[in-house]
């Protein structure tokens, strides 16, 4: 903390974990943008603009019942699908989203902790390493 109010340049961080900084830490941000799961037109949106082509109503509605897609899930889509040719459907790629929704844990606790934590834990799985 002393770190971050002694550095002289601008701070630019990033977390998928905000829950799990202190309050102290949160402070000192003069500005936090959360971003949240995208919306229905969002994801309208990055489907249509990503893959060049436009949904059909029932497709859209597939789509809407994806609650976890992120811009980023359509990224790797399209460079998954970029391998596999040019014969992709819309379904062939609200199907490899619905996988992407799929991986990603949903309660704090599926989460994989991370950094110190880890080595944490891997120290005390294994005495000898201490």
């Amino acid at each position: 903390l002393q770190q971050m109010e002694a550095f002289k340049g601008i701070l630019i961080a990033a977390t998928n974990r905000r829950k799990a900084l202190d309050a102290a830490t949160i402070r000192r941000f003069t500005f936090k943008l959360e971003f949240d799961y995208l919306t229905d037109e969002g994801k309208r949106i990055f489907f249509e603009r990503i893959f060049k082509t436009a949904l059909t109503d029932e497709e859209f509605v597939a789509l809407s019942k994806l609650e976890t897609l992120v811009p980023g899930d359509f990224r790797t889509v399209r460079q998954a699908q970029y391998y596999l040719g040019s014969d992709i459907t819309n379904a062939d790629r609200i199907a490899a989203l619905k996988e992407e929704c799929a991986v990603k844990p949903i309660e704090p606790s599926e989460v994989t902790p991370i950094g110190f934590m880890q080595i944490k834990k891997f120290k005390e799985d294994n005495p000898r390493f201490k």
